[in-house]
This record gives structure tokens, C-alpha cells and sequence, in this order.
């Protein structure tokens, strides 16, 4: 399990190296912000978690649904975009 997050990535190519050990299957769960929901393409992903998105959809911005949506969507995109069954769970 790692993370990715500001945090574990504010040291030179700290990133890339979590992404590839992901990519390499090094590590099983990666836990992160929304850095993850775009421009990635994990091969091995079945199971996308999106925690506490209603914190997101109420945040006062006349845009916050909106853009709460496309962020839910493209996160759940990572998830089956090799594989035949995948899951999304929302809470």
C-alpha cells in the first residue's frame, strides 16, 4: 500500500516512482488525491474508491456539482480499462 498524494510526492520524481512500482505491481493499493483521477492508464485496476464524496458535491462554489461529477467519472474510468469486470464504489 502507498500513497500520492502533495505529501509523499514533493521530493524530486518521488512520484514516478510510486506510479511505476503501481504500474509494476510492487504495490497493490495506492491511495491518493485527485491527482490520480487524471491522465493515468493502469492496466490491473478493479477497484476504484471515492471517500466522501458528498463533502465534494456540497462545497459552497455555484460549480461544485459539476465539477464533483467529472472528477467521480474520470476516477471511475481508471478502473476496467483492461480488464472485464471492474467496481466503483462511492460513499
Amino acid at each position: 500500500m502507498s500513497r500520492l498524494d502533495n505529501d509523499t510526492t514533493s521530493k524530486k520524481d518521488a512520484s514516478k516512482k510510486i506510479i511505476s512500482d503501481f504500474e509494476g505491481g510492487d504495490i497493490d493499493i495506492l491511495i491518493g488525491t485527485q491527482m490520480l483521477a487524471k491522465g493515468f492508464d493502469f492496466k490491473n485496476v478493479t477497484l476504484v474508491g471515492i471517500i466522501a464524496a458528498d463533502v465534494m458535491i456540497n462545497f459552497p462554489d455555484f460549480s461544485a456539482g459539476e465539477r464533483s461529477f467529472q472528477l467521480m467519472v474520470q476516477v471511475a474510468g481508471r478502473a476496467g480499462r483492461h480488464l472485464d469486470h471492474s467496481d466503483v464504489l462511492i460513499q
